[in-house]
């Protein structure tokens, strides 16, 4: 079906006999059949940002094509998140931008306009955003100030927070130069020996 706004390929490799698994998305946002859909806002009486859901769960009942997790969160009680940085559904922000050391946390958001950027946004520069989220930045714990992967074109991943040593599951998301391609890439961290 070689119609269809989004594309899933498959990775699976083997490095000094460790195997990596995962997946990479390709989604064409000028696609009028494509939606980005962002957790939702909780009810106030709820106090809490979101609700933890186990992603297959939430693909189910939101009926998504493709889920990921995305933000970094902080766990409360009854099963409650703090989303760490900015979350916006459906032009409501959820979460606010987070600032660390004067540095916004680098975001991925979606304008009305159906492009989409990835970067490091103040509350200014939202105007138009319909739905975003965030990746990691800096913090007291980490001394990597939590960059993008890659800016203005340069390989900047060395100092994002992402431990790439550490064998662990991770997304990354980028987006195409003029903003109409959304890339996702999906690892799995689990190390499985080769056979």
């Amino acid at each position: 079906a070689g119609d269809l706004p989004i594309t899933v390929t498959e990775i699976n490799t083997q490095q000094q006999g460790r195997r990596t698994r995962g997946f990479i998305a390709t989604i064409d946002l000028a696609d009028p059949r494509v939606e980005i859909v962002v957790t939702q806002p909780r009810p106030e009486a709820d106090g809490v940002e979101a609700k933890l859901v186990r992603t297959d769960v939430w693909q189910e009942r939101t009926k998504s094509v493709l889920a990921i997790n995305a933000n970094f969160f902080g766990t409360l009680a009854n099963n409650g998140a703090d989303i760490v940085g900015l979350s916006i559904t459906d032009g409501k922000t959820v979460s606010p931008v987070r600032v660390f050391g004067g540095e916004p946390d680098p975001s991925l958001v979606f304008r009305a306009d159906g492009t989409a950027a990835a970067g490091r946004f103040t509350t200014a520069d939202l105007e138009g955003v319909v739905d975003a989220v965030a990746g990691v930045g800096g913090s007291t714990t980490d001394n990597d100030p939590g960059t993008l992967l890659v800016t203005g074109g340069v390989n900047t991943g060395a100092t994002a927070r992402v431990q790439p040593g550490v064998r662990n599951p991770r997304t990354a998301a980028g987006v195409s130069a003029d903003g109409r391609t959304l890339i996702v890439a999906v690892i799995d961290g689990i190390v499985q020996a080769a056979a």
